[in-house]
């Protein structure tokens, strides 16, 4: 059996197409022109580091940056981040990992900007995206409203930053 994939890509849309014996058996449509979604993972600049709220603001290509936090870093942050420079520089001769030395684990409650810096490439990917719904319930508190927010992909979880106290909850746990 002849197996064949087309691809061809327009200023709206790539269309892929599978051919079995030059009987197309499979064809895919999607547009270009949707911008990006949640899970969809990026090779982003860092913009800037922000100490304070122990996160950065980085360039994913959409026309505001996108927020990453600390925690969302993940413990196996310098692994990750070595393996995808190794990659994207060409200086990696195998994917495989059998002779790979790992890296210690970045602190929990380490700085961010003890990690990154300004300019520097690191792999994310979308967990929320500014058109995400504004349910309070279902969606990660942003710095900004309508914010893109990001996470690495070798984290365990995607978190937020810890809340701020309100005055309620502020003054209760004076009353302890």
């Amino acid at each position: 059996m002849n197996i064949d994939l087309i691809i061809r890509s327009g200023s709206g849309e790539v269309a892929l197409a599978l051919m079995k014996d030059k009987v197309l058996a499979e064809l895919h449509r999607e547009p270009t022109e949707r911008g990006f979604a949640v899970g969809d993972v990026y090779l982003a600049k860092v913009r800037k580091v922000a100490p304070g709220l122990n996160a950065a603001f980085v360039d994913v290509g959409h026309e505001k940056d996108a927020f990453l936090h600390y925690y969302d870093l993940g413990p196996q942050y310098r692994n990750a981040y070595k393996f995808a420079k190794g990659a994207v520089t060409g200086s990696s001769n195998s994917s495989l990992l059998d002779e790979w030395k790992m890296d210690t684990d970045i602190p929990k409650e380490g700085k961010l900007a003890d990690v990154l810096s300004a300019s520097q490439s690191i792999l994310v990917q979308i967990a929320k995206s500014p058109s995400a719904p504004r349910d309070r319930a279902s969606r990660p508190r942003s710095p900004s409203p309508g914010a893109t927010w990001c996470w690495c992909p070798s984290s365990t979880r995607s978190t937020s930053p810890p809340a701020l106290p309100t005055r309620r909850s502020a003054s209760a746990s004076r009353n302890c």
